[in-house]
């Protein structure tokens, strides 16, 4: 720039507070006189004086800011960016109801696209087995659990299986049911003997089978519930993981998971209450399923099957053949239902009074025939000799063992028992069925699911104050919204003037 003469004021006029006007006067006055004119001064007039020194000192500040704009420029703009990202990072603005429910909607866009992802097994890559988003994954699974419970804890009982063994049974599925309580048997017995009313002798009890059946599947609410309950826990980490990864605000997922929490739970109950509904229909015994006839009579076949444990070496009077003394298969009718020699439900035999008939009882002290409480044309074993019709001439009290004697047929009681288990083995897989697919596919996994309650429509309907309040913005967001807009302004207005000065 080079060098420059000025005038400064002296120390008087310092003093004196002469202002500035003053003194370029006295500049220009002593720069237009004397030695400064002459043509041989070695300074040009365009060094001398305060004006040329400042149009000097504008020219050389313009060109070097003018060298240093591009850096200049670029500073700027980082700084711009810089402030941008920390404004994106407070999300949409959210000052009014339009813009509050357009940023609560895309929360929403975002969690039923994953939601989708997860229900219809769609899953992002490399995630484990167990990651919470895989959810219809989570649910087939406890589908199988549950079968397996129901099979293996449903009935109360063990069915009594057609050889009269007390082992668990293998029901018409093949499955094993696995639940070695007491006597099946002896249970129904005693169930028909407390429920006794005016109903004529031989009769069953009013309403037995649906007793019988309702208390067979007693455990079935529980087992039930438990699959319930799970199918919930692995629902509720879920939508958790859901929420986390599309509402990044930590404070608004809390209130917005508040806010959706009476939703949730009305849908939850709905998915109980049908179970409820469906467990109480298990009072109306009626079904049109062609396995129940099948199954009473592939039972009836299997009891029907010529067994013989009483009489190794054949049933008396039926012609033997060398290879039957050690043979148990041997040819009888009797449908046998328990190796105890005197049946299942007989009771004990007790010596007549002299000269009694003994009624179709085996005489005192001979062995009782298999015939297993049924009537004697129901049983191979030849009936015992009854005494001659001419021996009885009065009436006389019961014996204790007639009094004893149960009013209900083993053989009537067999048919109960078998047409329980029939009805049983239809009932099981239609309630498996029904609750998998009417409580957990409709009631929670479905549209009305506490799963989907968080959907457009829901936050369409949001009121204006409750919006606010759920995703309305907080003050001190607002000014830190607001201070972070005007410096992003600042700096876009200056490097437009940077760009236009460089031009």
């Amino acid at each position: 720039m080079g060098w420059y003469a000025v005038r400064n004021r002296s120390a008087n006029e310092v003093e004196e507070d002469n202002d500035f006007s003053a003194r370029d006067e006295k500049e220009k006055s002593l720069f237009s006189s004397g030695i400064w004119t002459e043509p041989t001064f070695s300074i040009s007039p365009k060094d001398l004086g305060i004006e040329n020194l400042k149009e000097a000192l504008a020219k050389a500040i313009a060109r070097k800011v003018k060298e240093e704009f591009p850096s200049l420029c670029e500073e700027m703009s980082g700084k711009r960016d810089k402030y941008e990202r920390q404004r994106a990072s407070l999300g949409d603005a959210r000052n009014n109801e339009h813009d509050q429910r357009q940023y609560l909607h895309g929360i929403m866009s975002r969690y039923v696209a994953e939601l989708d992802r997860s229900l219809s097994g769609r899953y992002h890559k490399n995630i484990p087995r167990n990651h919470p988003s895989k959810l219809a994954l989570h649910i087939e699974d406890l589908h199988k659990y549950f079968n397996k419970e129901m099979r293996d804890r449903g009935p109360t009982y063990a069915f009594s299986p057609p050889n009269g063994e007390r082992k668990p049974l293998v029901s018409i599925n093949g499955l094993p049911f696995g639940n070695e309580q007491h006597d099946i048997l002896q249970w129904i017995r005693q169930e028909c003997d407390s429920a006794r009313g005016p109903e004529p002798q031989g009769d069953l009890p009013p309403d037995m089978k649906q007793k019988l059946f309702l208390q067979q599947i007693e455990s079935w609410r529980s087992i039930a519930n438990d699959y319930l309950e799970k199918v919930e826990a692995v629902s509720a980490k879920c939508a958790e993981y859901l929420f986390t990864t599309t509402c990044r605000d930590d404070t608004l997922r809390m209130k917005l998971r508040l806010r959706l929490n009476a939703d949730y739970k009305a849908s939850v109950k709905r998915a109980h209450e049908e179970l409820e509904a469906i467990i109480k229909d298990h009072e109306y015994l009626r079904t049109w399923s062609p396995m129940m006839d099948a199954r009473i009579k592939d039972l009836k076949k299997q009891r029907e099957k010529p067994i013989n444990i009483f009489y190794p070496n054949g049933t008396p009077g039926i012609p033997q053949n060398n290879g039957n003394l050690h043979n148990k298969n041997q040819t009888t009718t009797a449908p046998l239902t328990s190796p105890s020699p005197q049946g299942i439900f007989s009771q004990p035999v007790t010596p007549p009074p002299p000269g009694q008939p003994t009624f179709g009882q085996p005489a005192f002290g001979q062995p009782a025939s298999p015939a297993f409480g049924r009537s004697a044309s129901s049983a191979c074993a030849p009936q015992q000799t009854m005494f001659p019709e001419s021996t009885y001439h009065h009436p006389r009290e019961a014996t204790e063992a007639e009094l004893s004697t149960p009013q209900v047929s083993e053989e009537d009681l067999i048919k109960l028992h078998d047409w329980v288990w029939a009805y049983y083995d239809v009932a099981l897989p239609r309630f498996v069925d029904n609750v998998a697919i009417q409580v957990v596919q409709r009631h929670l996994m479905g549209d009305s699911g506490p799963l989907k309650v968080f959907n457009s429509r829901w936050v369409f309907k949001l009121p204006p104050k409750d919006l606010d309040r759920l995703a309305g913005e907080d003050e001190d967001i607002k000014l830190e919204r607001e201070r972070l807009r005007r410096k992003i302004d600042g700096l876009e207005e200056a490097i437009k003037v940077a760009e236009d000065a460089q031009e």
